[in-house]
């Protein structure tokens, strides 16, 4: 039962190491996409309607 247990922490240490170099190697993370910086070049559409109120409604 001794060699079962070390032989399944001996497998786990192993691949724990393996995910810790790899991790390395690689960026912290990645930006998929961004939305909310000033830098965009596309321009902030508000949700804002201008003309009177009466008109607006739907008949």
């Amino acid at each position: 039962m001794f060699f079962l247990v070390s032989l399944v922490l001996e497998f786990l240490s192993e691949y724990i190491y393996l995910l810790v170099q790899h991790s390395r190697t690689r960026q912290a993370y990645s930006i998929g996409l961004e939305s909310t910086s000033s830098l965009l070049e596309v321009p902030r559409q508000l949700n804002v309607v201008d003309g009177e109120p009466d008109k607006l409604t739907a008949k």
